[in-house]
């Protein structure tokens, strides 16, 4: 089950709001692009090639119209000068065509429900079982062997992991995918302030509400990543705050609220983050605090995550938050595609480059749903209405 979310900005104190009508009736000629045009093979021919800096020139002399628009890039780690007007105009798609759903019961609900389809299809999933290895033998897939040394034999894998360690440390051999991923630019990671409050927020802000993006800046070249320089000065920056109970009634319990305070930041060392981890997160809090009615006393329970964190549960590169940054140079399908040059081995989700950039859930299950396409016809197997013939 999922509940549809639309999209609030908050300048200080003003607010926008975006899926509903203020949109539709003062952005119509941007719209004409994002919406009207049906067929994305006409938007990805107009504008593969450029930032989103470029295309907004195209249709807005405003720079406060601009920044505002831009705002919702934040949700790959870019610039409207870096990222991909397609990565970008998609993105736009999805919060005004359909502004966007989130997972009664979390995100973890996603990942459960597949779980539970593959395995009734006669699927094994194995838990925490760390692969060390893809096993290979005149340049074709044999399997892959789990930290236990256990084998598990196939001559198809599909690798979900971060491409880097995919191609330079699981494989047996060298492959050209590894020159490819040496020059490829991820994107940024994140730096999450998660709080459990003992106050329910409903009543102070509207039950419509899933995100706020803060910021203070209008300039489209620039996204709220706080530098090194920044944390230790404790000079501040929120990229998003999230309120998933307000919109999830599986998540409010005893009159609570649950609130995600985001900020981007660059990797740095796992020693850096335990200097300076407690001392970033209150400073979020008092940000966030600005912003939305609570006290520190509301607070029950706080956890933090850094980047480091993001990397020891995903083994991203980096603690990278998108995978590759979507980028008008990166996202052409052919950089990085879902077939590789290893005979049965596959790549699938945010390390992979399918045409459009990143964006989230909705681009990965895509890939997913492609890469089983794609196997599928190699086995003679035909894809229709999302089973095989």
């Amino acid at each position: 089950m999922y509940k549809r979310q639309d999209v609030r900005v908050q300048f200080g104190t003003n607010y926008m709001v975006w899926g509903g009508h203020i949109l539709r009736h003062t952005l119509g000629t941007w719209l004409s692009l994002v919406k009207v045009e049906k067929d994305i093979w006409k938007v990805y021919k107009k504008v593969k090639k450029i930032n989103f800096a470029e295309l907004l020139k195209d249709f807005f002399n405003n720079d406060k119209l601009k920044g505002t628009i831009s705002v919702l890039l934040r949700n790959i780690g870019l610039s409207a000068n870096r990222a991909s007007a397609l990565t970008a105009v998609i993105l736009f798609r999805e919060y005004t065509l359909d502004p966007g759903y989130y997972p009664i019961g979390g995100m973890q609900k996603f990942s459960d429900i597949l779980k539970d389809i593959f395995i009734n299809y006669g699927g094994e999933v194995l838990f925490s079982r760390k692969v060390i290895k893809i096993l290979t033998s005149n340049r074709k897939v044999k399997g892959i062997v789990l930290e236990d040394n256990k084998k598990v034999f196939a001559n198809i894998v599909v690798s979900n992991t971060d491409a880097t360690m995919t191609f330079e440390e699981l494989l047996d051999i060298k492959t050209l995918e590894v020159s490819i991923v040496k020059r490829l630019e991820i994107s940024p990671s994140p730096f999450v302030v998660y709080l459990g409050l003992r106050k329910n927020l409903l009543k102070d802000i509207s039950n419509d509400i899933s995100n706020i993006w803060p910021f203070f800046s209008y300039d489209i070249r620039k996204i709220p990543l706080m530098s090194r320089k920044d944390i230790i000065n404790g000079k501040v920056y929120i990229t998003m705050i999230s309120f998933q109970s307000l919109h999830d009634p599986i998540l409010i319990k005893n009159n609570s609220t649950t609130i995600g305070i985001f900020a981007t930041v660059n990797y740095e060392s796992s020693n850096f983050w335990k200097e300076y981890k407690e001392k970033l997160s209150l400073l979020m809090i008092l940000k966030a605090q600005e912003l939305i009615p609570f006290s520190d006393q509301d607070i029950d329970k706080k956890v933090v995550a850094t980047p480091y964190t993001f990397y020891e549960y995903t083994l991203n590169k980096n603690g990278s938050a998108f995978g590759w940054a979507s980028i008008p140079s990166q996202i052409s399908a052919s950089i990085l595609p879902q077939s590789t040059s290893v005979e049965g081995l596959f790549l699938v989700g945010h390390w992979t480059t399918i045409g459009s950039g990143q964006g989230g859930v909705p681009k990965v299950s895509f890939s997913g749903r492609r890469v089983a396409s794609i196997i599928l016809k190699k086995m003679g197997k035909e894809w229709k209405y999302g089973a095989y013939q």
